[in-house]
C-alpha cells in the first residue's frame, strides 16, 4: 500500500501551493517568517525540517497539494511516533475539510488506500481526538 500512496502524491507532483506558499498566504503576503526555500517537485523531496518549520499552513494548502504531501506528512508520522507536534492534526483537518474536492481528483480506489491507510496508523499514534473532528473523511 506504501507504494500506492506515493505514486499518488506524486501524481499531484508539483504541489500547485507548496508549504512556503502557505506560510505566506498566512501571514497576508509577507515572507519574513518563510524563510526556508522548498522545492518540492517529488514527494521525496519534502523534508522533516521543512514539515517541521511549516507544520501549521495545512489550512491555506488546495485539495491537489494536500493529496501531494499526503505521503509525506504520513511518512513523517511513522518516523516520529511519540511526538506532540501539531503537525499531523493540521494537516488531517485540512484535507478532512477539502475531502469533497480531493475526492472528485481520484478514483474511489484511491479514495479507500488513502482512508483505510488513516484508520490503520489511528491506533498506533493516539489519534482519536483527532480523527473525532473529521466529518468528511471517516463519514
Amino acid at each position: 500500500m506504501n507504494a500506492h500512496l506515493e505514486s499518488l502524491s506524486r501524481r499531484f507532483a508539483p504541489p500547485l501551493i507548496n508549504l512556503r506558499d502557505g506560510r505566506i498566504a498566512d501571514d497576508y503576503g509577507e515572507q519574513e517568517s518563510a524563510k526556508i526555500v522548498i522545492n518540492h517537485q517529488l514527494p521525496a523531496d519534502v523534508t522533516d525540517e521543512e514539515l517541521d518549520y511549516y507544520q501549521d499552513v495545512w489550512a491555506f494548502l488546495d485539495a491537489p497539494s494536500l493529496l501531494f504531501y499526503f505521503h509525506p506528512v504520513t511518512n513523517w508520522l511513522s518516523r516520529h511516533p511519540d511526538t506532540d507536534s501539531i503537525l499531523f492534526d493540521y494537516y488531517v483537518w485540512s484535507l478532512d475539510r477539502n475531502w469533497p474536492a480531493a475526492m472528485a481528483l481520484i478514483s474511489d480506489q484511491d479514495a479507500g488506500a488513502i482512508v483505510a491507510h488513516l484508520i490503520s496508523i489511528k491506533e498506533r499514534h493516539h489519534l482519536h481526538e483527532t480523527y473525532s473532528q473529521c466529518s468528511e473523511l471517516f463519514a
